[in-house]
């Protein structure tokens, strides 16, 4: 991996992380603007660049680093109930970026879009059968209302303002002079 690669993923992990402060309160899954700064990464530099930053945002967490939504850090926080989607992260930046040059910007971050949210949404699942004692079905049900729907229309706005912003001519002849 090229320096340049590795400063702009170390840049997009921060980016991921100030994201996670920029919230709107909901439980258990807070609206945030990490998926935006996900999406500017898939949509510029493509899955390297994307995974990466994504597991240096993980780690960082891991290390005890405030950047989880609410300031949350360490593994309790990933055991908590937006662990499905942190981890969707990871799994989103490489199908986002594979997908790019094959079926275009948005189309890729939709799928990257729909990796998260089954991530989230089956994680979520489970945590509110186990731990918090819910029925399967109710659980399942809860997930979907509170950790899908939500965040459909602004998780749209955020794609559409990405794959603007990657597709901007300005944009570009900046990343060309990097």
């Amino acid at each position: 991996m090229r320096p340049k690669e590795i400063t702009l993923s170390a840049l997009f992990a921060s980016l991921t992380a100030v994201g996670a402060y920029i919230t709107v309160p909901l439980w258990p899954v807070p609206i945030t603007l990490q998926t935006f700064f996900l999406y500017l990464a898939i949509a510029l530099f493509g899955a390297k660049v994307a995974f990466l930053s994504q597991a240096i945002y993980v780690a960082m967490g891991l290390a005890g680093l405030p950047v989880f939504a609410g300031g949350k850090a360490g593994a309790a926080a990933l055991l908590g109930p937006t662990a499905g989607y942190i981890f969707g992260f990871l799994i989103a930046a490489i199908v986002g970026g594979l997908l790019i040059r094959k079926v275009g910007t948005l189309l890729a971050l939709a799928a990257a879009t729909a990796t998260i949210y089954l991530s989230g949404y089956l994680y979520l699942t489970v945590w509110l059968h186990m731990v918090k004692g819910q029925a399967f079905a109710q659980a399942a049900y809860y997930a979907f209302t509170a950790g899908v729907l939500p965040f459909i229309i602004g998780d749209i706005l955020k794609m559409l303002l990405a794959t603007y912003i990657a597709s901007s001519s300005r944009v570009k002849s900046a990343l060309a002079r990097l």
